[in-house]
């Protein structure tokens, strides 16, 4: 399996773009806060159902950009979902407008990213490289628990 660096720019403005949104949403949903149409929002919405809805497009886009940074190659996917949900918040106030710039920047960015494939040797799958360590082998005999033989991908153990 191909591993590909990770869009990190535009992940973080994503996340960041959609926790402004998730911020909006709690707030008008937590003190009922009007928008510009008066008492109720587009549609004959109230403000919390706003906030609601804000809630929801803005856990979205963070989950989105979750997604786009542990999985680069559908970043163009995940990237129109991002834009997609960024532009649909500016319905709901758009994290105080803050959060749906941020968000489209994001979206953008992660369409027109280009991961390049990880040379060989920089592999990113080192995510249990704290089991090779001596401390942690020592807590786990401690415990009673052995760790199983490490094996080589083809199967074969080293």
């Amino acid at each position: 399996m191909t591993q590909y660096r990770r869009p990190f720019v535009a992940s973080f403005l994503a996340g960041l773009g959609g926790g402004f949104i998730l911020l909006e949403g709690a707030a008008r949903a937590a003190l009922g806060l009007t928008i510009e149409t008066g008492s109720t929002g587009a549609f004959g919405i109230t403000a919390e159902g706003v906030g609601f809805l804000a809630g929801i497009e803005g856990t979205v886009i963070v989950l989105l950009a979750g997604l786009l940074y542990f999985m680069p190659e559908a970043h163009r996917g995940l990237g129109i979902g991002i834009l997609t949900f960024s532009l649909l918040s500016l319905s709901v106030g758009g994290g105080f407008l803050i959060g749906a710039l941020v968000g489209w920047l994001g979206g953008v960015a992660a369409i027109v990213a280009r991961p390049s494939p990880m040379p060989e040797g920089e592999a990113d799958d080192d995510w249990d490289s704290d089991l090779d360590d001596p401390v942690v082998e020592a807590d786990l005999a401690d415990a009673g628990a052995t760790l199983p033989a490490p094996t080589e991908p083809g199967g074969a153990s080293r």
